[in-house]
């Protein structure tokens, strides 16, 4: 479901070393289909080429509304837009976004414009939907959390990771934070992925606008996934209430001493705040140094009980020429992000040999 945009017709050799090793290899037929739609009139932009990356032509690229339409709405997600010397043509990026925003589909969305890109987009009447582009981090361990963030630009003080937690208490105690406590309501467990998906369709339909997958679509994504090695171990896990109903789940990936990176959050509405708080803990309790995940204003106000921090990396935003479907998300009734968008794919969180 995400799009990459390259300005020659011949690949670049990093952009072949990077389909090479992650998509051709990793996602079947579905992740080897080569888009060439032709839809463009300018010949200088006619051998641009539209590489899909897990995205078929049925099901897999479409958002329903019951509200708004009886008819499956055809999306689009663009992931980064590469120009092989840019320098010699400063203009070919917003060619090439003119040209996607351009194609069949009706409704088109980025989670990672950058500046440039969020400019670009806005001047061709694209939407910035600020409560979808914030990274979340609510720190678990502060020394331990300062030691591996360090550790990226020194590597030595990675070893200070294992002497952090005197270090962490006397932090804990100066900053006047808590363990995340373990929600009493309800309860915590591992879930395999092929029960997931079910849970994850039950959890969106309250949404006015979401994605409309195919069932081996999602069981697709989420096989996808699970493989993000500079991450860590894919955590998948279920909360259900002291009835045993399942409200909602969480993925994330991480491992003891690393940042759990959150995949998606889903919960039926109004049980976010447990569904988060059970996340805290569990991520707590395998020895994660803090948690980080993307914004969505359905999560919002827990993020913002849990005491994280709030910055903003890059802009999600959407193009859509019906007023509603823009509508729908600026009231964050449009699910989107992580699965529904670039989260998944192993561009993020994955390398390449």
């Amino acid at each position: 479901m995400s799009l990459v945009l390259i300005s020659r017709a011949k690949l670049f050799s990093p952009c072949q070393k990077l389909w090479n090793h992650s998509f051709s290899a990793q996602l079947g037929d579905a992740g080897q289909t080569l888009i060439d739609r032709r839809v463009l009139t300018d010949a200088s932009l006619r051998s641009i080429l539209l590489f899909s990356i897990g995205l078929s032509e049925n099901r897999d690229s479409t958002f329903r509304s019951d509200a708004l339409t009886s008819t499956p709405l055809q999306a689009a997600i663009c992931g980064p837009l590469m120009v092989e010397d840019h320098i010699a043509d400063p203009l070919a990026g917003a060619r090439l976004l003119r040209a996607f925003l351009a194609g069949p589909q009706d409704l088109s969305l980025s989670e990672t414009a950058n500046e440039t890109s969020r400019l670009m987009w806005s001047r061709l009447r694209g939407k910035v939907l600020p409560s979808y582009s914030l990274e979340w981090v609510r720190v678990l361990r502060p020394a331990a959390f300062f030691a591996e963030a360090a550790s990226k630009r020194f590597v030595p003080l990675k070893y200070f990771k294992a002497l952090a937690s005197p270090f962490d208490t006397i932090a804990h105690r100066v900053m006047k934070t808590d363990t995340p406590p373990k929600p009493q309501s309800v309860s915590d467990n591992e879930i395999a992925l092929d029960k997931l998906a079910p849970l994850i369709t039950s959890c969106l339909k309250d949404y006015e606008l979401r994605p409309d997958w195919a069932p081996s679509t999602l069981s697709e994504i989420l096989a996808t996934a699970s493989t993000k090695s500079t991450h860590g171990t894919l955590h998948s896990r279920v909360v259900h209430s002291r009835n045993g109903v399942p409200l909602g789940a969480y993925l994330f990936h991480g491992d003891r001493g690393k940042t759990a990176r959150v995949l998606q959050i889903i919960a039926l509405k109004g049980h976010e705040p447990a569904i988060l708080e059970s996340l805290l803990h569990y991520a707590h309790s395998i020895g994660a140094v803090a948690v980080r995940a993307r914004s969505q204003p359905r999560l919002m106000e827990a993020m913002m009980i849990n005491r994280g921090i709030f910055f903003q990396r890059s802009s999600t935003v959407v193009h859509a020429r019906d007023p509603q479907v823009l509508e729908a998300f600026s009231k964050g009734d449009a699910f989107f992000n992580g699965l529904a968008g670039e989260g998944w794919n192993r561009l993020n969180g994955d390398e390449f040999a």
